[in-house]
């Protein structure tokens, strides 16, 4: 999957504390960083990246021991793969931004609001693995602790009749986010 390119966007490498990162960059409009799970890349993105591209600056990154980066040494945790996913976006003046999470990524990008909220306008999980609200109180506690770091909760799709899609104007849909 290394070898994979996102249509519409240009492959770059920078080398960020250490280690060499692939990412691919591109695109008109406001700044929206993707970010792809356990074991994928920047290829995950290869569907979507292409619709978003004509209304969106786009940074989607390889984390590092993914695709074309650089593994990083003795990591215990998240917070590295957050902090050079800002970096980057600082690097490439794309900050703030909403971020995409899917899988692993999810759980990169809410470490990366928490860690550089004023460089986060907006997170989006899809599918964001290690995540467990099962309960009222634990959905709160997290739209709670997200509101400080600067995210504005205009709609959050946690149950099933929720999730509509962006252009809805039926009153069980929430209201889109609005863009920057």
């Amino acid at each position: 999957m290394t070898d994979a390119k996102l249509p519409g966007l240009e492959e770059r490498f920078v080398e960020l504390k250490g280690s060499r990162m692939r990412y691919f960059v591109g695109g008109e409009g406001p700044p929206l960083i993707l970010v792809h799970g356990l074991g994928g890349a920047a290829a995950n993105w290869t569907e979507l990246a292409p619709l978003l591209v004509p209304n969106h600056r786009l940074l989607v990154p390889d984390l590092p021991g993914h695709g074309g980066s650089e593994a990083l040494p003795a990591v215990s945790g998240l917070e590295p793969f957050a902090d050079r996913v800002a970096l980057l976006a600082a690097r490439e003046g794309m900050v703030p931004a909403p971020v995409v999470g899917h899988s692993l990524g999810g759980a990169v990008v809410l470490r990366l609001a928490l860690r550089h909220p004023d460089d986060v306008s907006a997170v989006v999980l899809a599918a964001a693995a290690g995540l467990s609200l099962g309960s009222i109180l634990g959905r709160q506690r997290c739209s709670a602790r997200f509101a400080p770091a600067g995210l504005q909760r205009a709609g959050v799709a946690w149950s099933r009749v929720r999730r509509c899609s962006a252009g809805s104007s039926s009153a069980s849909c929430p209201s889109p986010i609005p863009g920057p």
